[in-house]
């Protein structure tokens, strides 16, 4: 079960300091998220972010404190903090509490199955025979779909975790081959700053990319627009939601995806191009 950020003063906090671990501000962001876990006590999102802050600077005991409080609070259902108290006990060895947590996690919705196969800090694990409950199936082509089909391309994301493909859309022929392209995104994307691609749908190749800025997560929402600066080319919008804390909508270029507006939020945390 992942958290509810809710309340505009906690947003913006906590967009703040997802930022800064970002861009390897570790420590700034721990300090915003200790004055946030106080303010906000009650809450379980301000006690992971600041276990998470911890974590990243290998403060492992006082990562599991926050870690623990956060679990407390959310009833045993939080999936992520579940998962990263199962990566530090794996780090300290502790084979049988790190298993234990990555049982929790699973059951609380961790559905990220994949990481636990190659995520680094579990690495301790691999080889055990507990793992293999976690097996991933990785489909074919051919697998993914019930009647009989001709895969045309096929695309991956760039790192797990990326969430490649949260937003697949059409956008007009962009490279003028009488073939209507698209745009794929995926919005946490480099520690959530999001990315979004438009391709060539005749040849499958990648025709340009843009990244939003760290914690932006642009490319949770995105869609064509059409000629909007009358070169015959069709142009595209994508949301960033927590840009600034307080969201943006973008409006790109389909020629050489260069901005072409930029219209922000009015209000902090109200997510403005979700």
């Amino acid at each position: 079960m992942p958290f509810l950020v809710r309340g505009p003063e906690l947003v913006g906090l906590f967009q703040k300091a997802q930022a800064l671990i970002g861009t390897g501000k570790a420590a700034e962001a721990e300090g915003i998220m200790l004055e946030a876990s106080k303010k906000f006590a009650t809450r379980p999102a301000a006690w992971y972010l600041l276990g998470y802050s911890r974590h990243t600077q290998k403060k492992y005991d006082e990562a599991m404190v926050a870690y623990k409080k956060a679990n407390k609070l959310a009833q045993g259902q939080a999936a992520n903090t579940l998962y990263n108290m199962a990566c530090i006990y794996a780090i300290r060895m502790d084979e049988d509490k790190a298993f234990a947590s990555l049982d929790a996690a699973v059951k609380a919705g961790f559905a990220n199955i994949a990481s636990i196969h190659s995520d680094p800090e579990l690495a301790n694990l691999q080889g055990d025979k507990r793992l293999e409950k976690y097996k991933v199936k990785w489909l074919s082509d051919e697998e993914l779909f019930v009647e009989p089909t001709r895969v045309i391309h096929n695309w991956s994301g760039e790192s797990a975790g990326d969430q490649f493909g949260w937003i697949a859309r059409r956008v007009g022929d962009i490279d003028k081959d009488g073939v209507t392209d698209f745009i794929a995104t995926a919005p946490t994307h480099k520690s959530g700053s999001g990315k979004i691609y438009v391709y060539s749908s005749r040849t499958g190749n990648l025709l340009y990319s843009a990244t939003g800025e760290p914690g932006f997560r642009l490319g949770n929402s995105a869609c064509g627009l059409g000629d909007v600066t009358g070169d015959e080319i069709p142009d595209f919008i994508a949301g960033a939601p927590n840009a600034n804390g307080t969201g943006a909508v973008i409006v790109y270029s389909g020629a050489n995806a260069k901005i072409v507006h930029r219209i922000n939020g009015s209000t902090q945390g109200g997510q403005f191009g979700y």
